[in-house]
């Protein structure tokens, strides 16, 4: 966190930052969503809960061998989370990255779904994102799973909005 560059993200509240650095948030049940676009450095406590050994992996959202939501299950009808990913469910804080940059299949909806189902109100995740709530719809291709998704990520939730520039510096 000593690194996160508050001066080019005037927008981004300091102590808050600091608070979600100390890592209450996932003994607490708290899931923390990052908003921004690329660039703009959301993933921080993502790493540092990663350095205090919390987060199992960073997954991108879409990843075809170890993201959450993977592009090869085989989904049985009725699907529970241990069975398409043993160690998801059960991990202490999924780190869920760049999640509205691909668009999801039905199967991988539905496996998002189930992760924040069995995981609300019990185990902290966290996720960064490129969308607004509102467009995560378009992102999951079905509203009335989308509302029911975000019912669950967002009963206990943090939502942190970095709109300040990109701090990739262009090569050449």
């Amino acid at each position: 966190m000593e690194s996160f560059p508050f001066k080019q993200q005037p927008g981004v509240s300091r102590r808050q930052i600091r608070e979600l650095a100390e890592l209450e948030f996932i003994p607490k049940a708290v899931n923390l969503v990052f908003i921004g676009p690329t660039g703009v450095r959301q993933n921080g406590t993502g790493v540092r809960a990663l350095a205090e050994g919390f987060a199992e992996r960073l997954s991108r959202a879409v990843h075809p061998r170890s993201g959450p939501v993977r592009r090869d299950v085989r989904f049985p009808r009725r699907p529970r989370l241990a069975q398409t990913h043993p160690t998801l469910g059960a991990s202490r804080l999924p780190f869920i990255d760049e999640v509205g940059y691909l668009n999801l299949r039905p199967e991988q909806t539905n496996i998002f779904f189930k992760l924040m189902e069995e995981r609300c109100g019990r185990k902290a995740t966290l996720i960064t994102t490129n969308l607004e709530y509102d467009q995560w719809a378009r992102l999951l291709g079905n509203k009335d799973l989308t509302e029911a998704l975000l019912s669950r990520l967002r009963h206990q939730c943090q939502t942190i909005r970095i709109n300040g520039p990109s701090l990739r510096e262009p090569q050449g």
